[in-house]
């Protein structure tokens, strides 16, 4: 979030230098499903991990401390929609119109190659594309650790996946074999940080099960430090994709 958060913090420092006196106002947006079904293209499968929209009950939030601070609540449904990229599977979750990410999946272990990460505050949006040297796993076999690294602009994030273990989790009534993986992850360059994720994704597909979150960054400004945090949980609705 480093470069959105500057230009929102020295937008404010501009324009209270002129006016001496500035009105930032922040709302946000929740993604109805309509929407997303608007968004989706592609053909709709019919089995666990296939194209199309899948629902996921959501807790969490993110804020910050810039200006006087603004906190985003995830609505109670969040979703996510799997289509067909060019190498693999490209995986989208849509928390809010103004906080959405997405992660490229390649080849046969459907390792993430790539995400574009969107935010909002006060108008001003922020979309970070970050590309990792080497893909970052998502299977495995219990007890691999990998380190990987990712650049978006200014920004160095360093992954370190673990594969904890194979899991049962019942989603809609149905017990399901997940791969559990945690991630964690450093900032550097601009911004410092953490991020420790947890994800259950239905074996042998890029579907998550559940998402686990809590991440923590200071971005370096003109006017000072501003401070990012955002929690959630992410819990699958159904196996089946829908429109």
């Amino acid at each position: 979030m480093s470069r959105g958060i500057r230009i929102l913090v020295i937008a404010a420092a501009a324009a209270f230098a002129v006016t001496g006196w500035v009105l930032f106002r922040d709302t946000t947006t929740p993604v109805a499903a309509s929407i997303v079904q608007n968004q989706f293209s592609g053909e709709l499968g019919s089995s666990p991990g296939d194209p199309g929209i899948y629902s996921y009950h959501t807790d969490g939030f993110e804020e910050i401390d810039a200006l006087s601070g603004a906190r985003h609540e995830y609505p109670g449904e969040t979703f996510m929609t799997i289509t067909e990229g060019e190498c693999g599977p490209v995986v989208r979750w849509d928390a809010l119109s103004e906080r959405w990410v997405d992660w490229e999946h390649c080849g046969p272990g459907l390792a993430v190659t790539a995400s574009d990460s969107h935010h909002e505050w006060f108008g001003i949006p922020d979309l970070e594309e970050e590309v990792c040297a080497e893909p970052r796993p998502v299977i495995g076999a219990v007890g691999d650790v990998t380190t990987t690294v990712c650049v978006a602009g200014e920004l160095l994030e360093t992954y370190e996946t673990t594969i904890v273990g194979i899991e049962v989790l019942e989603v809609g009534g149905v017990a399901i074999e997940t791969t559990h993986l945690r991630r964690t992850s450093s900032l550097s360059g601009g911004s410092t940080g953490t991020a420790d994720v947890g994800v259950w994704r239905v074996r042998g597909t890029p579907l998550v099960a559940r998402m686990e979150v809590s991440r923590h960054s200071v971005t370096s400004s003109p006017v000072g430090d501003v401070a990012y945090v955002e929690e959630f949980v992410l819990e699958l609705v159904e196996l089946t994709p829908g429109y």
